[in-house]
């Protein structure tokens, strides 16, 4: 029997969750910097699904 492992922070989770998002879009639409309004208006609504998914939407995970 293994021994019992912490559950990673939640801070972790979401953090983690924000750099895949992060660079999938990076993947699909390159760098920032060229990044029209219309991409970035999707970025931040999938970052905010992204943490709430992280959180078990918004709930202490």
């Amino acid at each position: 029997m293994s021994a019992p492992t912490e559950p990673r922070p939640l801070a972790d989770v979401a953090q983690g969750a924000l750099i895949a998002l992060d660079l999938g879009f990076q993947e699909s639409f390159g760098p920032r910097d060229g990044w029209s309004a219309m991409v970035w208006a999707a970025y931040r609504i999938d970052q905010h699904i992204a943490r709430q998914r992280a959180t078990n939407w918004g709930e202490a995970a």
